[in-house]
């Protein structure tokens, strides 16, 4: 027995956990070495104090002692924690298991008690969860000043009792700011919030990029201002440390301050930990932030391209666009104005080149399905094998290659207008499905068995006689009188040459914008070519001409031999054609004044009105060439 008590005293005496006993009045009866390790005091500086008194803080002693009493009535308590004050003044926290302690003859006399220091434990879990809370926050995108207060925080509960703040900037070149915790000191928070200029301490851990350390802060010239909210708070060091990013740009600056002095070096190995935190928090922000301006930079350009554009579109489709000079084009934008507010199907007919599609979306552009979409489709440029499903869309697996559900064109201009140009090239069944679409409005994908609502309206444009191919059989004769609700036929530019000044000027407006040269205009000569040609190829044609004869002109002017027209000359007219070279062809009309004239008026031109020099171009005098000058 006295061997076993002997064994069982020296594990109790070298155990790392306090082993103590208490009388039922809170007595210390015993001490063992473990506890004198945790609370830095001997046996023999406790022995007989009342243990309450000596160690809890006051808020503790009540419920502390509560559990001792259920202790000394006979049962045991496991995982107790409570904070304890050491003998440096520390707070630290442990964890009790007590057992009631009873003499030989069984009576209870006291307790006791084992318990284990979890201090560091518990500030690990504290700064654990402190830093999940920051990283959190910053997913949440919470400001990055709650975020690095949080982080400051973490540092503070697991510190040994060192305070930390954050200085950071929310942008680069941003001045700093300042990130404090909840509970940091009163009175060096409003210091340092007080302050203009961040402390001297942390410009210096900016400009080197390192860590500064100022191991005695009371008498250290730097801290001046805040010597009295150091005494008041018992500060006796203080650090700052930067937190770089990827590209070793100083992000942010962890502050701390301790009553230490020096401070301990877990401090310091702590504030790099919370460095490296700030660093990735203030990193990630910056990163969203430039993402965030430049998603808004590319949007409002995009937003205000869009709204040029659609200024451009809707300019450039309005009716106010359509050169209508001529009878024929006037009529044919009174019945365009008519339609136009209406969900009426309209058919355009009219040559190649005429500007049927221009006219549909001039109508588009003043209905009220205006805000939709307007889907053109060239039914002559698609295959007879794609042709349904590129209208009507396909179901996966609807034929070879159809790998997905593909919506098709009416299906993308719903709430707008479904323009089909070259309507005569639809295939047969291509047809029918149509028929159906403007008869019930509903339509279904091709190999799909769902009935869909088509929410367009339909223009259909051709430049064939749909009557001659009704006739044929080629074109269904109900469809023609689904599309023929409302006829508008485009004449050709040679029955409108009315419109050929208009149109050209306007032409020339828009390529000398594109070529930078926005005074281009057309001689009296090129105009007259102009008029004289039939066009066969219309607008479209007249837009080739006009582009090419801008490239190459030299000036401001076009004359007729920049055109890359042959122009087709009237019985007895005279033109200019090339740069030197004049055009006669006889016949009634013809003027032998008329060729003098322009004889006279082009040799000048060329002389640059030198009258001697064009007077030599014609084999006349100086004095004939005056008098013809004066004469014509």
């Amino acid at each position: 027995l006295s061997f076993t008590d002997a064994q069982f005293r020296a594990m109790v005496e070298t155990a790392a956990s306090a082993v103590i006993c208490l009388s039922p009045d809170y007595r210390i009866l015993y001490w063992n070495e473990g506890a004198q390790h945790i609370f830095g005091y001997t046996a023999e500086e406790v022995a007989g104090k009342n243990y309450l008194e000596l160690f809890l803080p006051e808020n503790y002693r009540e419920g502390v002692s509560a559990d001792i009493q259920r202790v000394l009535r006979g049962e045991r308590t496991w995982g107790h924690v409570n904070p304890v004050r050491v003998r440096s003044g520390e707070l630290r926290t442990l964890s009790w298991n007590a057992a009631p302690l009873t003499d030989s003859s069984g009576r209870v006399i006291g307790i006791v008690a084992v318990g284990q220091d979890i201090t560091e434990l518990r500030r690990a879990q504290a700064a654990w969860a402190a830093e999940n809370l920051a990283l959190e926050g910053m997913a949440r995108g919470e400001p990055l000043e709650s975020v690095l207060a949080m982080v400051a925080r973490a540092g503070s509960q697991a510190a040994r009792g060192a305070q930390y703040g954050i200085y950071f900037r929310e942008e680069p070149d941003a001045p700093l700011h300042l990130a404090l915790p909840e509970g940091f000191p009163d009175l060096l928070s409003a210091e340092l919030r007080r302050r203009k200029a961040p402390l001297a301490l942390v410009e210096a851990a900016i400009g080197l990029g390192k860590p500064i350390v100022t191991p005695s802060a009371q008498t250290d010239a730097r801290w001046l201002e805040l010597r009295q909210a150091f005494e008041t708070h018992g500060i006796r060091s203080a650090w700052a440390y930067p937190a770089t990013g990827a590209a070793d740009q100083v992000l942010a600056v962890v502050l701390g301050f301790s009553s230490d002095s020096p401070p301990h070096p877990d401090e310091l190995e702590l504030t790099e930990r919370l460095a490296r935190l700030a660093g990735l928090v203030v990193e990630n922000r910056w990163a969203v932030a430039y993402r965030l301006r430049e998603t808004e930079s590319k949007l409002q350009t995009a937003v205000e391209a869009l709204e040029t554009l659609r200024r451009e579109l809707s300019q450039q489709f309005s009716f106010e666009e359509l050169v209508a000079v001529s009878p024929a084009m006037l009529e044919v934008l009174r019945l365009a104005k008519q339609v136009a507010p209406t969900d009426t199907t309209v058919l355009i007919t009219g040559e190649t080149g005429t500007g049927k599609e221009v006219l549909a979306r001039a109508i588009h552009a003043a209905s009220p399905r205006r805000h939709g979409p307007f889907i053109a489709v060239n039914c002559g440029a698609i295959p007879e094998t794609l042709m349904e499903s590129e209208l009507f869309g396909h179901e996966k697996g609807a034929f070879t290659g159809a790998d997905r559900r593909k919506p098709g064109q009416i299906e993308r201009a719903r709430g707008g207008v479904l323009f089909l140009d070259e309507v005569a090239e639809l295939t047969p069944s291509a047809q029918v499905k149509l028929l159906r679409v403007l008869e019930n409005r509903t339509f279904e994908r091709l190999g799909g068995t769902e009935t869909l609502q088509a929410d367009v309206r339909v223009i259909a444009a051709t430049n064939r006689d749909l009557k001659r191919e009704m006739a044929r059989g080629t074109f269904r004769e109900d469809l023609y009188y689904r599309l023929n609700v409302f006829h508008i036929h485009l004449p050709p530019l040679r029955e409108r040459r009315e419109c050929i000044p208009v149109l050209a000027e306007r032409i020339l407006k828009r390529v000398g914008r594109q070529l930078g040269r926005p005074e281009l205009m057309l001689s009296r000569e090129a105009l007259e070519v102009l008029l004289s040609y039939d066009w066969p190829g219309n607008v479209r044609e007249l837009q080739n001409a006009l582009e090419r004869a801008a490239i190459v002109c030299d000036g401001q002017t076009i004359r007729p031999e920049h055109l890359p027209i042959v122009p087709r000359l009237g019985v007895g007219a005279v033109q200019v054609h090339g740069p030197d070279e004049v055009v006669v062809r006889l016949g009634e009309g013809f003027r032998l004044a008329e060729l003098e004239r322009v004889l006279v008026q082009r040799a000048v031109e060329l002389a640059g009105g030198n009258k001697s020099k064009a007077a030599r171009l014609l084999g006349l005098s100086r004095g004939a060439l005056r008098w013809r000058l004066k004469r014509l």
